[in-house]
């Protein structure tokens, strides 16, 4: 989304409040400041643009051509990232085999390999579930893309069934240059 005034992208954060957090976004250009509006309020008038659209003929047909070419540029960075982690993991792995040797013939008091061990374990626990995420996000853009071969392109519904990637990748394929939020 683009401020209607200045034409720069909108930032998004969710402030605290007293008890709770207040998504918005707004225009951040110094001296502009033109949209500020709260998350619900723009994300609704844009699911409420998508049930308006209907779809070309061309557009439904460059849909799964469009999110495969977006999807293969992903797959590229979730590969990188994969291999990233995954390096990451085996150096973690090292560590403590290391240690386990060093606890093994006694240069590692009891005291230092339990809290070295704890330390570690957490750090593979992390990489670990970043490298699920990346998992879980390759199924569900393979489903997703399956999908919109077989389906008529709904554009409301599959920006509410979307991930925050795929609602990206939704966005980008719909309005190339982007959208202008609209004066409040």
């Amino acid at each position: 989304m683009r401020c209607f005034q200045c034409k720069k992208p909108l930032t998004a954060a969710a402030p605290h409040g007293r008890s709770k957090q207040y998504p918005r976004y707004w225009c951040w250009q110094k001296g502009c400041n033109a949209v500020s509006v709260s998350k619900e309020a723009l994300e609704s008038q844009f699911v409420g643009l998508l049930d308006m659209m209907q779809p070309t003929a061309e557009l439904i047909a460059r849909l799964p051509q469009i999110s495969a070419a977006n999807w293969e540029l992903r797959k590229k960075r979730v590969a990188d990232d994969r291999r990233t982690l995954q390096a990451r993991l085996n150096e973690q792995n090292d560590l403590n085999r290391r240690a386990i040797e060093a606890k093994l013939i006694g240069d590692l008091s009891s005291e230092d390999f339990a809290a070295f061990k704890a330390e570690v374990r957490g750090r593979i626990g992390e990489i670990e579930g970043q490298i699920n995420v990346l998992d879980s996000e390759l199924s569900t853009m393979n489903e997703l893309l399956a999908q919109a071969h077989i389906e008529v392109v709904n554009l409301a519904e599959t920006w509410k069934k979307a991930g925050v990637n795929e609602k990206q990748e939704l966005q980008f394929a719909v309005f190339t240059q982007g959208r202008q939020a609209t004066k409040p």
